[in-house]
Parts: C-alpha cells; sequence; structure tokens
C-alpha cells in the first residue's frame, strides 16, 4: 500500500440523531454525556503534547499485529496538534445565519444582482456553442444521434432569438423575499455575464448556497455530491481520490487556474473576513476537478481550488472532514432530522468564487470545560486498533479482499461535535482524535488521498469512538 500522494493537488494545507427515546431512557442517556463531561474535568496547567504523551517529533510508527482480523495495519503517521494551551469542551446548538451575513454574501459574492426573470440571450447563445462546440468534437453526450443534437441546438438558437438581449429583473427583491419566508432560491446575473445560482435561509436550516455559472451545475454537483465511505460515513469525496492513479499515470491531466494555491487560499479568507464569518479560519485547501461524468473523463481536466474553513474556539478548530451531517437514524427506519456539521467550502478561479457551500452556523451557550484532561495518544490509538479490527473481522459475507490494506498517515487533534443523546437540538463540541489515512479494501482501490475522508475519530476526553454518522 502506497502512502497518500504528496502532490500539490493533494490535501496541501491542513492547519489547523437517533430515534427519539423513551422519557426513562433518555435520563440514562443524558446522565452517559453528562459523565463524560464530568470526565473532562480541567487539566493542570501543562501542554497539551505532554498530556497526550506525545513524541516531541510529532510523527508515530507502529506495524499492528492482528489477531482478530488479517488486514494489514500500518500507523505512520505525523499528529498534529493547535497551537495553545489549552483545548475546551462547548456547548453548542442549532444557531441561524445572521441577516446582515445573508446580505453581505449577496453583495460581495452575488453581485448585488436581482433575480433574473427570464434568461437573457447570451445564455442560450453561449448553451447553443457549447453543444456545438462538442457537435464538432465527435461528442453526443446526452444526445442519441447527430441529428438529435442539432435539433437541440436550433432550439437553443431559437430561444436565443426571442430572449432579452440585456438581463430583466424580478421586481421584488431577493432579500425581501428572504425576509418574509426564512429563506430563497434564485437566478442572478454575475460579475462574469454568467447566470448564477443562489440559495439563502436565515432559520435553523440555515445556508448560502451559491455557483457563479448555472452551466457548470452538473460538474458542481458531481464533486460536491454525498457519497458512501469504507466505512459506512457520509461524504462529499474529492475525484481525485478515483482518480489518483490514472492521474499519477498521466492518462488525466489536471488543467488549473493560473493564480496559485496560496493565492486563492489568501483571497477566500478576505472574501469570508468581508462577509463577516470572522470566527471562522482556514484549515486546509486543494485542487477540485470539475469532473461531470466520471466514465468520460477529459485528458485535461478543468479545475478550481476548494478552500476549506471551520469555527476556531481558543486557538483549537473544529476538525473538517467530508461527513456533511449526523443522523441517529442512520441505516434504520426511523426519520429523525440531520444535524449538518458547521463547516465552510468556497470555490475559487482567475475570475473570483466560483463557488460556496455554508450550512447551518452553531450558536455557542458556554464553554463547558475551558481546559479538558485528554487520553493520551496511545490509548487513542488503542480504541482505534481496536475498533478497526473489530469492524474488519472477516465474516461468510464480507466483501474485504484478502490483502486489504489500512495506513494511517495522519493523526489530528481537534474539536468534534457530538450530540447530547436523545437531543435533538444541542450538543458539544469535544476534543477528539481523528485518524486519516489510505485504505485498501476491495475492489475499488485506494482511497483516502486527500486527508478529509475519517478512518475513525476517537474522542479525546475517554476514549470511546465518535461515530459521525450518528453524531455521538
Amino acid at each position: 500500500m502506497r502512502k497518500r500522494t504528496a502532490l500539490l493537488f493533494a490535501f496541501v494545507a491542513l492547519l489547523v440523531l437517533g430515534c427519539v427515546p423513551t422519557p426513562e431512557a433518555e435520563v440514562v442517556l443524558k446522565k452517559d454525556t453528562q459523565r463524560m463531561i464530568e470526565t473532562a474535568g480541567n487539566a493542570e496547567q501543562e501542554s497539551l503534547r505532554e498530556m497526550a504523551e506525545v513524541p516531541e517529533n510529532m510523527h508515530i510508527f507502529q506495524e499492528v499485529a492482528s489477531t482478530r482480523t488479517d488486514v494489514r495495519i500500518t500507523i505512520d503517521a505525523e499528529v498534529v496538534m493547535p497551537d495553545t494551551t489549552a483545548i475546551p469542551v462547548v456547548h453548542v446548538q442549532h444557531g441561524q445565519i445572521q441577516e446582515d451575513i445573508l446580505c453581505n454574501a449577496k453583495r460581495l459574492i452575488g453581485n448585488d444582482s436581482g433575480a433574473l426573470d427570464g434568461f437573457p440571450r447570451a445564455y442560450y447563445l453561449a448553451e447553443a456553442q457549447k453543444w456545438a462546440d462538442r457537435r464538432d468534437a465527435g461528442e453526443l453526450d446526452k444526445y442519441d444521434s447527430v441529428e438529435e443534437l442539432n435539433a437541440a441546438i436550433a432550439d437553443l438558437l431559437s430561444k436565443a432569438s426571442e430572449a432579452p438581449e440585456i438581463p430583466v429583473f424580478k421586481e421584488k427583491d431577493p432579500l425581501d423575499e428572504m425576509r418574509e419566508n426564512e429563506f430563497v432560491s434564485y437566478y442572478g446575473w454575475s460579475d462574469q455575464e454568467t447566470i448564477f445560482d443562489m440559495g439563502m435561509c436565515m432559520g435553523e436550516s440555515g445556508y448560502i448556497y451559491f455557483l457563479r455559472d448555472i452551466q457548470d451545475s452538473q460538474a458542481f454537483g458531481a464533486y460536491t455530491v454525498t457519497t458512501e465511505g469504507f466505512n459506512g460515513c457520509l461524504m462529499s469525496a474529492n475525484p481525485i481520490n478515483r482518480f489518483q492513479e490514472r492521474i499519477d499515470q498521466g492518462e488525466i491531466t489536471l488543467r488549473l487556474p493560473e493564480r496559485s494555491l496560496e493565492d486563492a487560499t489568501a483571497f477566500a479568507q478576505k472574501v469570508l473576513q468581508d462577509i463577516g464569518l470572522r470566527e471562522f479560519t482556514c484549515v486546509g485547501a486543494r485542487i477540485a476537478p470539475l469532473i461531470p461524468n466520471r466514465h468520460n473523463i477529459e485528458r485535461n481536466c478543468r479545475c478550481v481550488y476548494e478552500v476549506l474553513f471551520t469555527r476556531q474556539i481558543n486557538g483549537v478548530n473544529i476538525t473538517y472532514t467530508d461527513v456533511d451531517a449526523s443522523n441517529s437514524a442512520f441505516g434504520t427506519d426511523s426519520y429523525a432530522p440531520s444535524w449538518n456539521y458547521e463547516k465552510i467550502q468556497m470555490f475559487v478561479d482567475d475570475a473570483g468564487v466560483f463557488g460556496l457551500l455554508f450550512y447551518e452556523q452553531y450558536e455557542i451557550l458556554d464553554t463547558t470545560v475551558p481546559s479538558a484532561k485528554l487520553i493520551s495518544l496511545e490509548d487513542a490509538i488503542k480504541s482505534f486498533v481496536n475498533m478497526i479490527e473489530l469492524k474488519f473481522a472477516r465474516t461468510e459475507s464480507s466483501t474485504i479482499k484478502k490483502d486489504a490494506t489500512i495506513q494511517v498517515t495522519e493523526i489530528r487533534l481537534g474539536l468534534t461535535r457530538v450530540q447530547e443523546k436523545g437531543d435533538l437540538e444541542q450538543g458539544y463540541l469535544v476534543p477528539s482524535w481523528t485518524f486519516f489515512g489510505v485504505y485498501d479494501m476491495d475492489a475499488r482501490g485506494a482511497q483516502g488521498y486527500d486527508g478529509t475522508d475519517p478512518l475513525l475519530t476517537v474522542n479525546a476526553l475517554d476514549g470511546t469512538i465518535i461515530d459521525l454518522n450518528v453524531g455521538y
């Protein structure tokens, strides 16, 4: 098993609810949460590295000799810790994105545009040209014949002849509609003269969604679509994970923006500051390939940059993972509501903000424990190994291949949100050890290159495993 690739387009700048129980069960479950918080205590003033007994070189190497499963586990990992002397436990609940934040987002990335009342001529002409170029290149895409494609192009040109030359907007401002209904979704006109898609919500499930050009909807959706990882986690997997081997072999080349990744990251940080989301800091940046069809990939694949942000508290960031939301009904017939993990994904190219995803801001209730006591890294590794071995103990119905391997390449100390069992509204940000790496379990081949698909997350207060899907 090879290690996570060190190429630039790997993850390069990483810095940083169940069914509602009966009242009787709820009392017991909440006692469990309370016992966890009591365990946290208050640490004496010593460095996090000393408390967790992390080696001075911040590196761990172990080859696990398993008696339970023949999956080969290697830990050859950098240990990443926040630059602070204390890591807190913070009480949070569902929050709301404030109106001024949404107004700033509309002004700064939405070109302060109104809602389009129909599409202008330029849109249909661009669509017609796109399909004409594909036809000339011998690509039919979704069409069954050249005749069918020609008819579609003719229809687009007909619509162009009837469409207004300049954009026409609805009389009602999108912000007024949002204030009336708590949310709005509309098409606007970008400063790049493209039709953008924007959605905003100021309620408890508040969000900001932005895509600068609806012609990129298919590729953007393919990149951000939720998929299931090897350990059952719901994640939005960077396509580079799936196509890394072909990239390494030169079968696929990446067409990057002219601006550097560092410049794109600085730009994204400035935009977020100007919007007013100043409590969020950059925890990483990576290349995002725009692949609309995984079975028909252009050799020269267009890419944008994805810059990732999470909330920072007392110098400690929430650990970013590709798991989007928790729902303790995952894998059951129940329909308990999910709770999104708070994070921001900003996509940047040479023209500016290509896209933005921000779902459900937390509201901080209090700092329950200012300086929590942590289990040692050695104990966290024991918990990781025990659970990985239990999960992959081979059975008659197992699809795990005989030479399956897991290689841990990074262990990150940060904060992870856990819900109070039986409480769909509140939770805690608790210290956690998150294990990232490369795994090769079945016929899909190696996965996990960009370092955001977690292998497992260990609660750093008590050594229990946090299931990100269910939220605790």
